[in-house]
């Protein structure tokens, strides 16, 4: 009985709304040129990557002190 109940919410799940959600993201590539005759690439994609994951922190970090606060607050 209880692998028919697994089996069934395995079928379902790509009709439904999936809990873990994972926005789409861009991808990078080094800049790459040619300046008077060099060749130049810069790749600032390790410092972007970096703000990436510090701005996901920081909304994560933010979110959950709304969320706290708005659970835990004090009616006036």
């Amino acid at each position: 009985m209880v692998d028919g109940v697994v089996a069934g919410v395995e079928e379902s799940k790509g009709a439904w709304f999936s809990w873990v959600w994972t926005p789409p993201s861009g991808t990078c590539s080094p800049f790459t040129g040619a300046v008077h005759g060099h060749e130049i690439s810069w790749d600032f994609c390790p410092t972007f990557q970096n703000m990436k994951d510090v701005y996901g922190w920081l909304f994560a970090l933010f979110g959950a002190w709304t969320i706290y606060g708005q659970l835990f607050r004090r009616e006036a």
